[in-house]
């Protein structure tokens, strides 16, 4: 692990680790972050739809390596006394077979990786939805399964009895450490069990982001006008690797950098 020494001390860093719900909320997140955190920032993202911790993940034809296995790790910033980090979307690795206690292992990863960077990080992290897919019916969690993983042969049953048990090992792990957890609300979402709906994006990243302000009121300069979306540094369109210099979105206020 590296530190890229070349980016200035003066700028916060904000790491946030995820999937589908980092993706379809970008601008929502971004527009709470720049509204909560004073900058300047320099913002890390691994993000992506179906974006799994431990291993290659594919989406219409996209793939985008594991997160403990991509370039951020080489290339971390700086750090600064006012580090803040985001883990969240940690179920994913459910529908790719791990195992809880592995999916487990790899936030504990994540998280001493992160600690190595800067003992001082803050760090959120959030649960599994338990409270959105316990009201899920099986003939919607069959389809939904279908439509988003359709390779995944789980069932409703394994599904509930991984999440289960990855919560109350995530539980512990946070309690033993000192991360702040937040368990997602009912409210935020609608038939689609594992994505925030669209209307509640706003007030979910406000509860995830809501104690980094440190009691001051921010207000961004220039509203976020920034790409919709990062591109990863790394990734393979339908078989053709591509490279993305980072940062992608460089200005006086924000820094933003895919992997």
């Amino acid at each position: 692990m590296l530190v890229n020494s070349d980016k200035p001390r003066s700028r916060a860093n904000v790491l946030l680790f995820g999937a589908s719900n980092l993706t379809l909320g970008w601008n929502p997140l971004m527009q709470q972050l720049l509204s909560t955190v004073p900058g300047p920032l320099d913002v890390q993202v691994c993000l992506g739809m179906g974006r799994s911790f431990l291993k290659d993940s594919r989406y219409l034809g996209r793939v985008l390596p594991g997160i403990l296995h991509c370039g951020l790790w080489q290339q971390l910033p700086q750090p600064s006394s006012s580090d803040r980090v985001l883990i969240t979307d940690i179920g994913n690795d459910i529908v790719y077979r791990f195992s809880p206690p592995e999916i487990l292992a790899a936030v504990q990863q994540t998280v001493q990786r992160v600690l190595h960077w800067n003992p001082h990080a803050r760090i959120t992290m959030t649960l599994p939805p338990l409270v959105s897919l316990q009201r899920l019916h099986p003939l919607h969690f069959r389809i939904a399964r279908t439509l988003l993983f359709p390779l995944s042969t789980l069932t409703f049953s394994d599904v509930m009895q991984a999440a289960t048990q990855l919560q109350d090992l995530l539980r512990e792990f946070a309690e033993q450490n000192s991360l702040r957890l937040i368990e997602p609300v009912r409210e935020w979402y609608g038939a689609d069990p594992i994505h925030i709906r669209r209307s509640m994006r706003t007030v979910a990243f406000r509860t995830l982001f809501g104690d980094w302000a440190n009691g001051i009121s921010v207000t961004p300069e220039v509203p976020f006008s920034g790409p919709p979306l990062p591109t990863a540094e790394r990734q393979t369109l339908f078989g053709q690797p591509r490279l993305t210099p980072q940062p992608v979105f460089q200005s006086d206020r924000l820094n933003i950098s895919a992997w």
